[in-house]
């Protein structure tokens, strides 16, 4: 028999890549939700004969309900809220437990993220709508098994009324490298399949607009191989469109940066998706380092005045594309000095800053799927610089 004490004890197994998060050090709390948990999963009967969804304020926390939408063949979900786990300056970031219709022992839960736009006004309320239809369009375009490339988004009227995305939630990129004691045997797998769903998606005609650790989510598939998701695809677009889009400094493009500082800036989705993607890969296989960071040390630029992103965006516009040599000269130094050898050769053709033909996502895949899961966990278990390769 599922006990409390057994949901509580899933919960913070479920969830210890978020060693951070309040509700999870109380553990009175824990025990609440736990015997909330029973309590609730006995009332799917009664709310799923009513087949409208309501959100609903509890003693210790918030309960939603939401029915199954048309079509679909999952019957209705019971939210509990189990609290923030990231409060920024325009976004609050809160996780949801789902209450299991059966329980098993050892089971895990199932888990949304809420993502609420603070200002929540009509401006903010349509922008994050027009994610919800991005993701149906892309997906019907693409005609994707569910989550294929991206985390399954739920349109709901309670939150679709207001400036909230509500998701399956799963840990990032950058924490799971961080904090999983067995990230090295997973990076083959990830990094393969995250450039080779870029490639997909690309070839479908659209531009991702924010790759980097923090906007990728690792999972497992059916068969408990783990992989990489595209994240909500929330700055999704067409290739074709060339405005401007939010992608954080350390993973902008050089032309990117350049661009940025004119009066109609012109952008290369595709080539700054790459850029990103090279970026991120470069994190993963040199212990977490920013390239950014590592180019500012290898220019022997200080940022204490004015911080890391402002320092690289002037030394770019002062080098780019006028005194590529010198940036190529440091970009090589930066690579043979954090980069393992089997490695390298892709990162010269990533940051290449000459070739007229630039290297696809396809291009990064099939380099990788000649590399054997030996050296990828070789290569990520080095704990400082490695030697150049001769």
């Amino acid at each position: 028999m599922i006990t409390p004490s057994n949901i509580q004890g899933q919960i913070q197994s479920d969830l210890f890549l978020l060693p951070d998060a309040p509700f999870l050090k109380d553990s009175n709390y824990l025990k609440d939700i736990s015997e909330k948990i029973v309590e609730y999963a006995s009332k799917y009967p009664r709310l799923d004969s009513i087949k409208k969804e309501f959100k609903k304020k509890l003693d210790t926390t918030n309960l939603f309900y939401l029915p199954n939408s048309e079509g679909s063949k999952n019957p209705g979900a019971i939210l509990l809220e189990l609290g923030i786990i990231m409060n920024r300056s325009e976004k609050v970031y809160s996780l949801w437990i789902k209450v299991p219709r059966d329980f098993s022992d050892g089971k895990p839960f199932k888990y949304r993220l809420s993502i609420l736009d603070r200002a929540n006004n009509a401006e903010s309320v349509k922008r994050f709508q027009s994610i919800y239809t991005k993701e149906e369009a892309l997906r019907n375009t693409l005609k994707l098994e569910k989550n294929c490339l991206m985390t399954k988004m739920y349109p709901t009227q309670k939150f679709h009324e207001e400036a909230v995305i509500l998701s399956r939630y799963y840990p990032t990129l950058d924490v799971f490298l961080r904090l999983h004691p067995d990230f090295p045997n997973s990076i083959d797998t990830i990094t393969k399949d995250l450039t080779l769903k870029l490639h997909i998606l690309h070839s479908s005609g659209h531009a991702h607009g924010n790759i980097h650790p923090m906007s990728l989510y690792i999972t497992e598939d059916h068969t408990k191989k783990r992989v990489c998701l595209l994240g909500n695809l929330k700055n999704l677009r067409q290739a074709s469109d060339t405005s401007f889009f939010y992608t954080p400094i350390p993973f902008l493009s050089f032309s990117s940066i350049v661009a940025m500082g004119r009066p109609k800036p012109v952008f290369d989705p595709i080539r700054q998706d790459i850029w990103a993607l090279g970026c991120t890969l470069f994190s993963i296989f040199s212990n977490q380092k920013l390239f950014m960071d590592e180019l500012l040390k290898a220019f022997g630029a200080s940022s204490k005045k004015c911080g890391p992103s402002k320092k690289y965006i002037e030394l770019i516009n002062d080098l780019y594309p006028t005194k590529n040599h010198l940036l190529k000269d440091r970009i090589a130094s930066v690579i043979s000095n954090c980069i393992a050898p089997p490695f390298q050769i892709l990162f010269f053709d990533i940051f290449d800053l000459d070739s007229k033909k630039p290297i696809k996502a396809l291009d990064i895949f099939e380099a990788l799927c000649f590399i054997d899961k030996s050296q990828f966990i070789e290569a990520v278990r080095r704990p400082e610089a490695v030697s150049p390769a001769e």
